[in-house]
């Protein structure tokens, strides 16, 4: 692995991230955020819906300024309703951004740690259709390095559960 006295290596960032554990923990919590959330705002569509069905039945017997004032309510509602909406979904995607800073520093100060206990000078990222178009197998250490991530992750876990 040493060209032009550098030693360097390549990983591949597709693989990595399709086999590293903490990916795959990180996804599952995506998943439930999402969920949890879509069923916080179906819950209140459906508690505005039934509010509305029985102003609905009510509306027939008010006075036409109760009506309009009713209908403004409503109106103010279902305004509330979208806002709540656009809100959680900023909730969601701040929270996969997190996500994914985390995770890409994980694997940012792995690799640095990785690099300099290894003697390596130079580690590319390479996925087929970025800058690395071709590289020797020799040159590759995808797996190692998702093994010792998932080893370094599972063990973090460990001592986690532990306390």
């Amino acid at each position: 692995m040493d060209a032009s006295g550098l030693k360097i290596a390549y990983i591949n960032t597709d693989t990595v991230l399709s086999n590293y554990d903490l990916v795959k923990e990180l996804e599952e919590e995506i998943i439930q955020e999402k969920i949890s959330l879509e069923n916080r705002y179906k819950g209140q569509v459906e508690q505005l819906e039934k509010e509305f069905a029985y102003a609905q039945q009510e509306a027939a017997s008010l006075p036409p300024d109760k009506l309009q004032m009713l209908q403004a309510e409503f109106a103010q509602k279902e305004q509330q309703l979208m806002l709540s909406k656009q809100q959680l979904e900023q909730q969601l995607l701040s929270s996969e951004q997190n996500k994914n800073e985390r995770l890409y520093k994980e694997i940012q100060d792995f690799l640095a740690a990785y690099s300099t206990n290894e003697g390596f000078d130079i580690i590319f990222g390479y996925n087929g259709f970025g800058n690395v178009l071709y590289a020797a197998d020799r040159f590759d250490i995808t797996q190692m390095v998702v093994d010792s991530l998932n080893t370094m992750y599972a063990n973090e876990n460990e001592e986690l559960s532990e306390k």
